[in-house]
């Protein structure tokens, strides 16, 4: 069964960890304030008490976080990502999500950005629009990327209803 960690579980974050909750899969959830796990924990959810061990348990680290500097202080704070694949699904911007992908490459990881558009009822019951982007700077274009990309395919399809792919040249594409 697939292992995924949401990492902040506000409104959205909750929203999202509950649908793969649904989904079937196996979640681990994090939170700086960890009152906002417990409903989860309560569903079936395993607390990550330690955010150095949420690559050692899961191959897909899902972030919901405030901006771009409040995820790369969590990424950073988790140390070897151990080829886990890092999803920011949070609201960031271009220059902050090109330094993440570097920080998350540096730290052994692989990095695809997921922004999604939509909120709590969305997410719950798998509507959002997740944009899935190779535009920055083409760091993943290529096979490498494609094959990342197909591996994530199914657990983005969990979350959401449409999937819109930025392409290297700029062209949205739904699928």
């Amino acid at each position: 069964m697939t292992s995924v960690a949401v990492l902040g579980t506000g409104l959205l974050g909750t929203a999202i960890a509950t649908r793969l909750l649904e989904q079937g899969l196996n979640v681990h959830v994090w939170n700086r304030d960890p009152s906002r796990i417990v409903s989860l924990v309560e569903k079936g959810a395993t607390a990550i008490d330690d955010l150095g061990q949420a690559a050692k348990n899961n191959s897909i680290l899902i972030t919901v976080l405030r901006d771009g500097a409040a995820t790369a202080s969590v990424i950073g704070t988790i140390g070897d990502l151990q080829s886990s694949t890092v999803i920011p699904m949070g609201t960031m911007g271009v220059e902050e999500s090109r330094k993440l992908a570097t920080q998350v490459a540096d730290q052994g990881g692989q990095y695809l950005e997921a922004p999604v558009l939509g909120s709590k009822p969305q997410a719950l019951n798998g509507s959002l629009l997740v944009t899935v982007s190779v535009v920055l700077g083409q760091l993943y274009v290529g096979t490498g990327y494609r094959y990342m990309y197909d591996g994530m395919q199914e657990l983005l399809q969990k979350v959401d209803g449409v999937l819109l792919h930025a392409t290297p040249d700029n062209e949205p594409k739904f699928y």
